[in-house]
C-alpha cells in the first residue's frame, strides 16, 4: 500500500531511531526507499545497518543533489499507490500508517493525506499543530489555509504527509531548483488537484534541528525558494483573500533571511516595497542591519551578559 520516501543527509546521531520508529509500524504492508544524498558524516552505513535483513527497506547512494531530487528520485522508484514521506531525523508512532490506511480506506476518493506533528527538543515540546482542531478530528476538503494563518505555522510537515503517486507525478513533484519552501509549493499544488484530509491526531514528531534556525545565515538558493513561495502565495491570495496574512508573515520572515544574509541592497529593496508591513521591531532590526550597526550591538550584548555572568569576588 504505502511506500515510504526518506531522504539521509548528515543524520548520524538521529538516523537509526528514525528508521527503527519505521521498523515498528503495527501496519506492515509497505516498502520503504532510503536515498543517502551524499553523506559526509557516516550516516549512510549507521542507515545501512539499521536496515540489514529487513527486506523491507532499499537503500540508494547518491551525490548530494540536494531534496527534492532525492524525493523526486525515491518517488520514481516507488511501486506502490501511495507515498509517505518521513524525514531521517523525525519519528513516527508504531500506529502512524495504521491510522493514515484506516482513513484513506473510508476515503478511497482522497489525493492528500496528513496527520497532526509536534517539534521537540529533547523533552521540551516547542509546537502542536493539534491546537488548530479538535483532537482526534479529521476535516475532508477544509481547514488546511484556516489552519495556516490559525497556527502561524504549516499544518502539515513532510514526514506526516501521505500522497497518491499519480498525483504527485502528474503535479510535476518537488521542483528541484529551491532549497526552501519546496515542500509547501508542492503541497498547495496537490490541494487544487484532489481531495485533501488532515486528521487531527498527532502521529509524527519532529525533533528539532538548530541547524535550520533563522540565526544561521541562509543561503542564496533558500533565499530564492522563500521569495518564490511568497509569490505563489501572493498570486493565490487573489482568489483566496485568507492567504493575504500568510503572505504577509513570510514577507517577515524573508525581511529576517535578508539581514542574516548581510545583503543590504537587497534588504533595502525589500522593505522599499513592504516596510509597512513590518512590526516595529522588525523594522527597527532592518534599519540597524542597514546601518551597520545590527552585528555591533549584538556583540554588546554578548559581551555584557558575559561581564554580568561573571562572578565576583
Amino acid at each position: 500500500m504505502f511506500s515510504i520516501v526518506i531522504p539521509l543527509y548528515n543524520k548520524k546521531e538521529l538516523v537509526e531511531s528514525s528508521i527503527r520508529s519505521v521498523q515498528q509500524q503495527t501496519f506492515r504492508d509497505f516498502e520503504a526507499i532510503i536515498i543517502d544524498d551524499g553523506s559526509t558524516d557516516g550516516s549512510a552505513e549507521v542507515a545501512q545497518a539499521a536496515i540489514a535483513g529487513d527486506e523491507r527497506f532499499v537503500m540508494v547512494r547518491q551525490p548530494n543533489a540536494g531534496v527534492s531530487a532525492t524525493r523526486n528520485r525515491a518517488v520514481e522508484m516507488a511501486s506502490r499507490d501511495w507515498i509517505a514521506f518521513f524525514d531521517a531525523d523525525d519519528l513516527w508512532s508504531e500506529d502512524h500508517l495504521a491510522v493514515a490506511a484506516n482513513i484513506l480506506a473510508r476515503h478511497p476518493d482522497t489525493s492528500f493525506y496528513s496527520s497532526a506533528y509536534q517539534i521537540v527538543k529533547r523533552d521540551e515540546v516547542l509546537f502542536d499543530s493539534t491546537r488548530s482542531a479538535p483532537l482526534g478530528a479529521c476535516r475532508v476538503n477544509e481547514g488546511f489555509f484556516e489552519n495556516w494563518i490559525r497556527l502561524n505555522e504549516s499544518p502539515v510537515a513532510t514526514s506526516s504527509t501521505i500522497v497518491s503517486r499519480l498525483l504527485l507525478i502528474a503535479a510535476g513533484a518537488f521542483p528541484t531548483d529551491l532549497a526552501l519552501g519546496e515542500d509547501l509549493l508542492t503541497w498547495m499544488k496537490l490541494l487544487e488537484c484532489g481531495k485533501y484530509i488532515l486528521n487531527n491526531t498527532p502521529t509524527v514528531l519532529m525533533r528539532h534541528d538548530d541547524s535550520h534556525s533563522l540565526s544561521r545565515a541562509p543561503s542564496i538558493a533558500a533565499i530564492k525558494g522563500h521569495n518564490r513561495l511568497i509569490e505563489v502565495l501572493e498570486d493565490m491570495a487573489e482568489k483566496r483573500t485568507e492567504l493575504n496574512a500568510i503572505a504577509r508573515r513570510h514577507r517577515r520572515i524573508h525581511c529576517y533571511m535578508l539581514m542574516q544574509s548581510g545583503n543590504r541592497r537587497e534588504l533595502m529593496r525589500f522593505l522599499a516595497s513592504y516596510a509597512r508591513e513590518m512590526d516595529p521591531r522588525t523594522l527597527a532590526m532592518a534599519t540597524l542591519e542597514l546601518a551597520g550597526l545590527r552585528s555591533r550591538l549584538r556583540e554588546a550584548y554578548r559581551r555584557f551578559g558575559q561581564l554580568r555572568l561573571r562572578p565576583t569576588t
